[in-house]
């Protein structure tokens, strides 16, 4: 939910309590809506 936010890693780190980045990349799993939002995003720049 909160990668849909928009939430900065570091926030996500915070709020987490997550004291290394590695830790975000590790559980903050992507979600479909992000993958389409992406797609679109780089669809309109081509």
């Amino acid at each position: 939910m909160l990668l849909l936010q928009e939430v900065s890693e570091r926030t996500l780190m915070g709020i987490m309590g997550w004291s290394i980045p590695a830790m975000a990349r590790r559980y903050a799993h992507m979600i479909d809506a992000i993958h389409h939002d992406v797609a679109d995003r780089i669809d309109g720049l081509l």
